[in-house]
């Protein structure tokens, strides 16, 4: 008898070779993380989904697999942060700091760790569109400057 994980594990296999073979690559989110992120001099995209969100799954599958998002978000320590519990302590606390009021949500942090205005993005956003709204910063000698909009 075929135990129902080994059955769980073979399916994950392959819905995950049916997917795009590049993603955008994510640190997990730990405060230590976070924390050093926001201290490192490198812009940070703080990405809030959840195993249960099918537009976290689209954004996955059809804007953090376009290379040109890839490329474009190179400069950034990009964290993502599971928000799966909706009603563990952790995650209430994370909504309240960072004001999270649906998923997915993308908060952009500039090189000093200062969110920047207006750049956050929440729902499903087609990767050109994306690509409009990241803050842009030219980075020189590991130390990431701000560049004007495309």
């Amino acid at each position: 008898m075929v135990k129902p994980t080994a059955v769980f594990l073979i399916f994950a296999l392959i819905l995950s070779s049916c997917g795009p073979q590049y993603q955008v690559q994510w640190e997990p989110y730990t405060p230590e993380v976070m924390e050093e992120a926001l201290k490192s001099g490198r812009p940070v995209l703080a990405y809030f989904y959840a195993a249960w969100c099918p537009p976290c799954y689209k954004l996955k599958d059809h804007t953090f697999s376009d290379p040109r998002v890839i490329e474009a978000l190179e400069p950034y320590r990009r964290i993502k942060i599971d928000m799966s519990y909706k009603h563990s302590p952790k995650t209430e606390k994370l909504s309240r700091d960072y004001l999270i009021r649906g998923l997915p949500t993308m908060l952009f942090f500039d090189p000093s760790g200062r969110p920047v205005p207006n750049a956050g993005i929440s729902g499903f956003i087609p990767a050109d569109r994306f690509l409009a709204r990241i803050p842009r910063y030219e980075v020189t000698e590991s130390v990431p400057t701000e560049m004007s909009p495309p």
